[in-house]
């Protein structure tokens, strides 16, 4: 699958320039602010509390060394560090150690020679530490190739070789991690030896520095094999910081891209190819999320990921709940022999081994290409008992051939999740190639050509969202009415409604607006809240205007219902 990932609108650090003291022209110390200075110089510290280290071209490091508390080291562009085996970096101090891209900085060992050296170790340091334009080779231990511990680092344009260990572990600590790349972790013929379980991970952490972030966004991961994850974090909820992974690519995996403990939130991500390889001997499946490691009751909110070419989006356990709005899950394999490996989107349970998540809430989603069933194991404790699964989809549009399936015990079909949820195919453009816009008559956003491409026919996703949802940036269609579906509604790259495809008032997206829409917004009558679905004039209350829209629509058909 060649896919252009998804990328998030950049992030700034929230670092403000310092500002440069100024004197008023003929301005004069007094003889009491000499003074003042002279004490200050005789009592404050010497320079040397504040010394600066620089490291330039080549430095060769034969034993540990460490910048101690207030001292910074400064590694220039272009330079190449050395460092032999067992030693480490420490820092205590500060580190900046910035490349450019044309003249990266490399951490190494020597050459010809075949250990490994343990990495840099930041400690008790909340200084502005960096770390850009590197490579990092050779630097191997299971407490990371950086690793940082109530300390606070930015690390992007990064990159890693010769480990088969963690890359980055963060205990209690800020991190922001973006525009780095990955590397495969283990070769297309290679294979995870007996000491490589649960330990070969690129990013590894737990609990984060009050007052700072955990941000990973916009890298690129490379393919992990066995019982390895690409990223376990586990520890913060809120109303404290939480873990963000935005707007990154993850070429796939043996086991889970994220394993979670508490809270998160995911954002514009790309997830391909997981699959539970040979290699992964644990009694747990292949997730692109995998949830509940901690004690807690966490909240996990995805948005506008894609899934693609998975067993399973998401392994929701210990009573965590899921936001799940505007994804896109295409390609699920039929089940497998094994009746534990009976492939879903969405998970509640590991029969036997972990208690069930709560529940999930999904709107404008778009699910395609899955055989058998979006949930598994609803309504089932750990060992089969009942359980009440606070589960509501609404506004998603699933294949044709699930639309009369079952959700467990409950009564209709997986439609009466909830309200406005469709069956069809969403005629994505080109979805072999990585090309999740929506076909439309009235135009698509066009990545490749930098345009707008007509298409002979339109998807169900165009138009046919929650109609108390403001489109927000799709206004500049004069035809759109409602939020699309998938991964571009609501954004400038939502594909463009024909008109009369899309009706405000037709509430329950049955194709026409009549009593059934009539009895949506009666049972709502007065509600005050936010994104209403019979809230049609998105004021926040279903009141006599919104009855006055559905009047005004009233006996209308779409342009996509049936005759």
């Amino acid at each position: 699958m060649n896919t252009a990932y998804l990328c998030s609108e950049s992030r700034l650090t929230g670092r403000r320039p310092s500002e440069t003291s100024k004197t008023s022209p003929g301005f004069r110390l007094s003889i009491g602010a000499w003074l003042l200075i002279l004490l200050a110089a005789w009592w404050l510290p010497g320079p040397a509390a504040w010394a600066l280290i620089q490291w330039s071209q080549t430095v060769q490091l034969e034993e540990d060394f460490t910048v101690p508390a207030g001292e910074t080291l400064v590694v220039q562009p272009g330079t190449t560090v050395t460092i032999a085996a067992g030693c480490h970096i420490f820092v205590s101090g500060t580190l900046q150690a910035v490349g450019t891209p044309t003249e990266r900085i490399r951490f190494t060992r020597p050459e010809g020679e075949s250990g490994r050296w343990k990495g840099i170790r930041l400690s008790n340091t909340t200084t502005d530490n960096l770390i850009a334009y590197a490579d990092i080779d050779w630097a191997e231990d299971q407490a990371g190739s950086i690793g940082l511990s109530y300390s606070r680092l930015e690390v992007h344009h990064v990159g890693w070789s010769g480990s088969k260990r963690r890359l980055i572990f963060t205990n209690h600590s800020s991190l922001y991690v973006h525009d780095c790349v990955f590397p495969d972790r283990f070769g297309p013929d290679e294979a995870p030896g007996p000491d490589d379980d649960n330990i070969v991970e690129d990013i590894k952490g737990n609990d984060i520095l009050a007052g700072g972030q955990v941000l990973i966004e916009a890298n690129v991961f490379g393919t992990n094999k066995g019982h390895n994850d690409i990223i376990d974090f586990s520890g913060p909820t809120r109303p404290g910081p939480i873990l963000e992974v935005v707007g990154n690519l993850f070429h796939g995996s043996g086991d889970e891209c994220l394993d979670l403990g508490g809270d998160a939130h995911i954002e514009g991500n790309v997830f391909l190819h997981v699959h539970k390889d040979q290699y992964n001997n644990s009694t747990g499946q292949a997730n692109a999320i995998s949830t509940g490691d901690d004690e807690v009751e966490g909240v996990v909110t995805c948005i506008r990921n894609l899934f693609y070419d998975i067993d399973y989006v998401i392994d929701l356990k210990k009573d965590t709940y899921l936001y799940f709005v505007h994804n896109v899950v295409a390609k699920i394999p039929p089940d497998a022999a094994d009746p534990v490996r009976q492939y879903s989107a969405i998970n509640f349970v590991i029969p036997d081994r972990e208690p069930p998540g709560k529940g999930a809430y999904l709107e404008h989603n778009i699910f395609w290409d899955i055989p058998r069933r979006i949930f598994s194991h609803v309504d089932e404790g750990e060992h089969g008992e009942p359980f009440a699964t606070d589960l509501r989809m609404h506004y998603c549009l699933v294949p044709p051939g699930l639309a009369q399936t079952t959700v467990a015990a409950r009564p209709g079909t997986i439609m009466d999740l909830g309200v406005g949820n469709l069956a069809g195919d969403p005629r994505f453009a080109d979805p072999n190639n990585g090309d999740f816009h929506l076909r439309s008559q009235a135009g698509r956003w066009d990545p490749a050509g930098r345009g707008w491409r007509f298409d002979p026919v339109t998807s169900l996703g165009v138009d046919t969202g929650n109609p108390g949802t403001p489109p927000t940036s799709e206004g500049g269609d004069p035809d759109n009415v409602r939020i699309n579906l998938g991964l571009y509604g609501g954004t400038d790259q939502a594909s463009r409604s024909p008109a009369g495809w899309g009706l405000l008032a037709d509430i329950n997206n049955d194709g026409l607006v009549n009593l059934g829409d009539f009895r949506r917004l009666a049972a709502a009558w007065r509600d005050a809240g936010m994104e209403l679905p019979a809230d049609l004039d998105r004021d926040g209350r279903v009141l006599l205007p919104d009855l006055l829209k559905l009047a005004n629509d009233w006996g209308r058909k779409t342009a996509w219902s049936p005759e």
